[in-house]
């Protein structure tokens, strides 16, 4: 999400410069590797050099997203990676570039605007607060928040607003715990499927989810007969004390036990009606076939330490394993 808000910046950044019409177009093409996570850094080192002189904030980002580590989950180079996460982690020094570039900033600016006079120097004062609240790690989150809507509120540079996206901290956003530990089932015949079980191996880092094919025995085992026939052949949650959803509904919880920006995403999908949802589910669905193609097997090839994340009876006794599987 970060690399493709990184993208759109760096193209925002190129065509609006003053530079020939050719060389912004060109410069496209680093943007396009930078969206998909092909290439990435040297995507993103090739544009910060690139933008440097049309823009120091957005050049200082894209340095920093080149210094991080590659292939993370949801690149191009990791679709076929049978560990969808990959131990791919945000280093700990990454947000901390980031909050030091917010300090120097918004200190500068702050300062800047203390001899501006009223109502300017009310507003620096604020600012300068506002990043003394954010030494303390108890009010950092509301600080952040509050100097991220004062840069949006004073149409500041995309960059900067792309450095306060750096520095956020997804553990803000606490996950819910109302239905988890719970199971999704899922159509093991369905390719879109099966690239949410990579997301969710992949995002889940703290095993909320236990996964299975519908066509699986503990489908048979944990589902009553009378139960099934109301399910669609597609997501299926089923919670802690048995309670199961479906369509817009399992969605929307799944986002909102794995917290973060996902809860923020479902929340805001909170807004549409449910039966609006659930239409634009069942077409997303009903068409899902075509869309993806379908899968070599019900349940994915992954490495052992990931097979503890499916249902005991969910996956084959004689699965290969990664260490096994044909190269």
């Amino acid at each position: 999400m970060l690399r493709v808000l990184l993208a759109l910046g760096a193209a925002r950044v190129l065509l609006g410069s003053n530079w020939p019409v050719v060389l912004n177009v060109l410069g496209l093409v680093p943007v396009a590797f930078l969206a998909i996570g092909a290439r990435d850094r040297i995507a993103s080192l090739v544009l910060g050099v690139w933008v440097a002189l049309m823009s120091w904030s957005m050049a200082a980002v894209l340095l920093l997203h080149a210094a991080l580590p590659p292939a993370p989950y949801g690149s191009w180079e990791a679709r076929e990676r049978s560990d969808p996460g990959g131990h791919w982690e945000m280093p700990e020094w990454a947000p901390l570039v980031a909050w030091g570039l917010i300090g120097i900033v918004h200190a500068y600016w702050g300062v800047t605007r203390l001899t501006d006079g009223f109502p300017a120097l009310i507003v620096g004062l604020i600012e300068l607060a506002l990043l003394g609240a954010a030494a303390m790690p108890d009010y950092r989150r509301w600080a952040w928040l509050a100097l991220t809507l004062l840069s949006v509120a004073n149409n500041d540079p995309v960059g900067v607003l792309l450095i306060h996206a750096f520095a956020f901290d997804p553990a803000w956003i606490p996950s819910s715990s109302r239905l988890t530990p719970a199971t999704v089932f899922y159509d093991g015949a369905c390719g879109l499927c099966h690239r949410v079980v990579r997301f969710l191996l992949s995002e889940d880092r703290n095993g909320l989810f236990q996964l299975a094919p519908l066509q699986s025995p503990a489908f048979t085992r944990l589902v009553p007969l009378e139960e099934r026939a109301e399910l669609p052949d597609s997501l299926v949650l089923r919670g802690r004390n048995g309670q199961l959803l479906s369509r817009a509904r399992a969605a929307i919880e799944v986002g909102t036990a794995l917290g973060g920006l996902w809860r923020a995403a479902a929340t805001l999908w909170m807004i549409v009606p449910p039966e609006v949802a659930d239409r634009l589910y069942d077409f997303v669905a009903a068409r899902r076939h075509q869309l993806f193609a379908p899968p070599d097997a019900a349940c994915p090839l992954i490495p052992p330490r990931l097979r503890t994340r499916f249902v005991p009876d969910a996956l084959p006794d004689d699965q290969p394993s990664e260490a096994s599987a044909p190269r």
